[in-house]
């Protein structure tokens, strides 16, 4: 339900700017109301693109909480890290394994050439 939530207050804040721009810009505002459409046009083109990345922010809350439990001491910035590159998935098991993929890549690239 938390997640739901946030992800409706991120769809508002980020288009709460474009739909002010427009309702500004679409009517019939004496020319000081239209001077300030710059601040508003402004806000709009900062937070519209944004959109996306606080989505990711949100898709990635659970997990980082649940690392968070996991491993106490780390920072976040590190947390990240670790999900980004070992993967999203649920379960240890299915987790990429940075170091042993390594590993078994350069083993893999020999040429065997029998003759």
């Amino acid at each position: 339900a938390v997640q739901a939530k946030m992800y409706i207050a991120c769809f508002f804040l980020t288009s709460f700017w474009t739909c002010i721009f427009r309702i500004v810009n679409n009517s019939e505002l004496p020319e000081k109301m239209r001077n300030a459409s710059l601040f508003i046009s402004v806000m709009s083109q900062l937070f519209s693109p944004l959109q996306g990345f606080f989505t990711f922010l949100i898709y990635i809350r659970p997990m980082l909480r649940r690392l968070r439990e996991e491993n106490p001491t780390p920072s976040y910035t590190t947390l990240v890290y670790k999900l980004l590159c070992k993967g999203f998935a649920n379960d240890d098991d299915s987790r990429l394994n940075i170091e042993t993929d390594i590993g078994n890549n350069t083993n893999t690239n020999t040429n065997t050439n029998t003759n």
